[in-house]
């Protein structure tokens, strides 16, 4: 006896009951671990975990790096300039090569534009402009759209969105699109964000020396730290060093300095503001 059955696009026919009800089987687990997270998607076969290129931060995440097809918020903090450069650095990790979408609002209801992102700026992070797909909103609600039809498109490399404020269901809806179709999105916010359903959350605000400090808030199964990148233009981010033992506590100061200088020791690069010539 044999069994013709249909799922998720996929057509076994002619096959004996047994192996049909283990596709079946395997299938549904498949399903199951999508829909929980552990396996995600890529159209395109690549890796499911992309590292970040900084070996200390990707040890301590979940499975070596940010997954493909989840959220990953970043918040910014007094800096938004750090902010949106650790920002497109795990865009650029991302999208390797591909095109990729970035969604920004119009300041007045889009009675002024915000300004073109500068492409040499992009380059030094390794992103090709030709590759960018800029969708300029006049509303936050436009912007969470552009950004949700975008991770329904799997041939993205990525999705950057900048909104003040995501609601709960949006949130959601955004989580389920970047799950379903493979595609990662990175959600800048400000500070006072609520914070919503994401793979990874981080806060980036600047450092001495030109540095971004980076913590993370929130990933599965590992706790909250911090690290100092610099930020050298073309050539990259180095780490530095700094006191992960000590989060909760007031600084003295003395890090600081400390990093200041080892920022200085390093030279950096000072690369031009990706949202538009100043």
């Amino acid at each position: 006896m044999t069994a013709t059955s249909t799922t998720q696009g996929t057509t076994t026919r002619g096959m004996p009951h047994g192996t049909t009800e283990r596709r079946l089987a395997m299938l549904r687990a498949r399903i199951n671990r999508i829909e929980a997270g552990s396996l995600v998607e890529d159209a395109y076969g690549g890796a499911r975990v992309v590292p970040l290129g900084l070996d200390d931060i990707d040890r301590h995440l979940p499975g070596g790096g940010l997954a493909r097809g989840a959220v990953h918020d970043i918040v910014a903090g007094d800096d938004s300039a750090a902010a949106l450069g650790f920002a497109l650095w795990i865009v650029a990790r991302m999208v390797r090569g591909r095109t990729w979408l970035w969604c920004v609002q119009d300041d007045v209801q889009g009675s002024m534009r915000a300004p073109t992102p500068y492409t040499p700026a992009l380059a030094d992070f390794g992103l090709r402009p030709r590759r960018l797909l800029l969708a300029h909103t006049a509303f936050e609600r436009e912007t969470l759209w552009a950004a949700e039809e975008g991770l329904a498109t799997p041939a993205l490399g990525a999705v950057l969105a900048e909104a003040a404020a995501v609601s709960d269901i949006a949130a959601r809806r955004l989580a389920l699109a970047a799950r379903s179709s493979g595609v990662p999105l990175v959600l800048l916010r400000p500070e006072a964000a609520v914070a919503g359903p994401a793979a990874t959350r981080w806060r980036v605000t600047g450092a001495p020396g030109g540095a971004w400090e980076i913590v993370l808030l929130r990933a599965a199964g590992v706790f909250p730290r911090r690290w100092r990148v610099l930020w050298r233009g073309s050539d990259g981010a180095v780490p530095l060093p700094v006191d992960n033992d000590h989060m909760d506590k007031a600084d003295d100061g003395r890090n600081d300095r400390q990093d200041a200088g080892a920022a200085a020791d390093t030279r950096p690069v000072a690369a031009a503001s990706a949202r538009g010539a100043a």
